[in-house]
């Protein structure tokens, strides 16, 4: 018994470690990912479109947000390809998909972007809204990956 008492409060010193940011009650979204272990390419990505800041602006918002793993396991090329200026519009078309508007009551609708097997972890709240980490990116019907690829 005496074990499992030391067990837990060495659990409950390890949250307290865990940087605030992370946490996300008190951080809005640009600022929450901009900490994140886990979305330091999605944070390259929203700030090469300017679209960081917004995150930090706006409310009620949800934001599915993609792992440094998803975006790891895009075609190779094809993230370099997004970044340069000349794409801009096509990033910003791919990022504005993993954002979503919540509705006054909190609920969102994502069956338009999820696929059967998909399924949305633990949110983490934030001052404007929620962040589902996601281990894939999403890509929205029309945006045309292999014409950046082919003019890289």
């Amino acid at each position: 018994m005496k074990s499992l008492f030391v067990f837990v409060l060495a659990l409950s010193g390890m949250f307290s470690l865990i940087p605030s940011a992370l946490h996300g009650q008190d951080t809005p979204l640009g600022d929450l990912i901009s900490n994140h272990p886990e979305t330091i390419a999605l944070t390259t990505a929203m700030k090469s479109a300017d679209l960081l800041a917004g995150l930090n602006q706006e409310n009620d918002l949800v934001l599915l947000a993609p792992s440094d793993k998803a975006f790891a396991g895009l075609p190779a090329g094809l993230v370099d390809a997004l970044l340069l200026p000349e794409n801009v519009g096509a990033l910003r078309t791919l990022l504005r998909y993993h954002v979503v508007s919540a509705a006054d009551d909190g609920s969102f609708d994502l069956s338009d972007r999820m696929g059967k097997g998909d399924s949305l972890g633990t949110a983490v709240s934030a001052t404007n809204g929620r962040l589902y980490l996601i281990d894939h990116v999403m890509i929205p019907p029309g945006l045309n990956l292999k014409a950046l690829m082919d003019n890289e």
